[in-house]
């Protein structure tokens, strides 16, 4: 019965599993670890060395376009990233799962997420 779903509902929770949400800033940061950043920021430090060695003639051209090369690098890694999990939270949330259920002692559909244990569901082939 409704009263039945309603109690086990708020004994059980919805039928759902739990999403984690990761941090944008951390997820950000993300785009500046890895094999490829690590090579810039090496090559940037060797530049910075030699910009700071007075024997070697200066490359701070060189780490001004290895710096905004790395900068621009996570800044387009992020909003590509950001666009396609926005875009598979849309895609989530039209193909949510609609089952077949026996309440009340009718057969109705209910999104699956409003299943609680106890329900009797509806199982077709195919």
């Amino acid at each position: 019965t409704t009263v039945e779903v309603t109690t086990r509902r708020e004994e059980y929770g919805w039928n759902k599993l739990e999403e984690k949400e990761e941090s944008k800033f951390l997820k950000f940061l993300g785009y500046f670890w890895g094999p490829m950043p690590i090579m810039i920021w090496l090559a940037m430090s060797v530049e910075l060395l030699k910009g700071l060695s007075p024997d070697i003639s200066p490359g701070w051209e060189d780490f001004g376009v290895l710096f905004v090369l790395q900068f621009v690098n996570g800044i387009v890694g992020f909003i590509e990233e950001s666009n396609a999990g926005d875009a598979i939270a849309e895609l989530k949330n039209s193909l949510a799962p609609v089952t077949t259920v026996k309440r009340d002692g009718r057969w109705a559909r209910v999104k699956s997420m409003e299943l609680v244990p106890g329900d009797l569901v509806n199982l077709k082939l195919g």
